[in-house]
């Protein structure tokens, strides 16, 4: 069983070849997401196999610290990277994209954003390469505004992933042991350029309130050439949810 269907409910809406998926939660089973969350949080910060090492080193004490000083203390950057993490999960988990880079171990500062596009990840469709970039809002209450400047984002760079996050994911897939996935991206950068073919977007929004009309009117007004998926994830207790996952995982690191 994924991540979300612990906890939230699911409807699908097809909108001409684009899609939207509502996600929905409540009061009763937040708990059971906040749980779910927080055990899949700490691999995004450092891997498994680095943090087995560091245990071994440290010993529980010492790890559960480690850990702590890699996450997020603010509310606004807890929300922000919260808001990457589930999408991220979401595309790994409902999905056919098969490859992604957890980018948020490579922070520069536990509460700064990271420049360049939040989400990437690839898919081989026989010898071609196809691309996903994705942007992830996260608002205690969501806005047409924020899902705009979402959706601007996306359209940057004429729609595909910019060059920096491009050679910043191949040389993690390559560090990962992926590099021929890692070269065909790099092949077709700087090779015949991306095919507008070959690329999807994906908006992803987590928020307090209900994202469904939002979405809906943005996506029903979208007149570009990529095809588009929006994905909204509704916890009415947003900023609580964020504050106590983060909680819960220093708890746990100490319990």
């Amino acid at each position: 069983m994924g991540l979300f269907d612990q906890w939230c409910d699911e409807v699908t809406h097809d909108i001409g070849a684009h899609s939207i998926v509502v996600l929905r939660t409540d009061e009763q089973r937040e708990a059971v997401g906040l749980q779910a969350i927080a055990e899949a949080i700490p691999v995004q910060y450092v891997s498994t196999r680095r943090y087995a090492r560091i245990l071994k080193l440290l010993g529980k004490n010492g790890a559960a610290a480690y850990l702590r000083d890699q996450l997020p203390q603010t509310q606004a950057s807890r929300s922000g990277d919260l808001g990457e993490v589930l999408a991220l999960t979401f595309v790994e988990e409902r999905t056919a994209w098969g490859h992604t880079v957890k980018k948020l171990r490579w922070k520069d500062h536990r509460d700064m954003p990271m420049r360049g596009d939040d989400l990437l990840a690839i898919r081989i469709d026989g010898d071609e390469v196809a691309l996903l970039k994705g942007e992830a809002k996260s608002r205690r209450q969501m806005s047409s505004h924020v899902l705009k400047e979402a959706e601007e984002a996306l359209r940057a760079n004429d729609g595909r992933p910019s060059p920096h996050a491009l050679a910043f994911y191949a040389d993690r897939l390559d560090e990962e042991g992926h590099g021929e996935l890692a070269d065909a991206i790099l092949a077709m950068q700087y090779g015949d350029g991306i095919p507008t073919n070959r690329v999807s977007h994906m908006l992803f929004s987590f928020s307090g309130n209900d994202p469904e009309s939002l979405l809906r009117g943005l996506l029903e007004n979208y007149e570009g050439q990529f095809e588009q998926a929006y994905v909204g994830l509704c916890v009415e207790n947003h900023r609580r949810f964020v504050h106590d996952v983060f909680e819960k995982i220093g708890s746990d690191g100490d319990a």
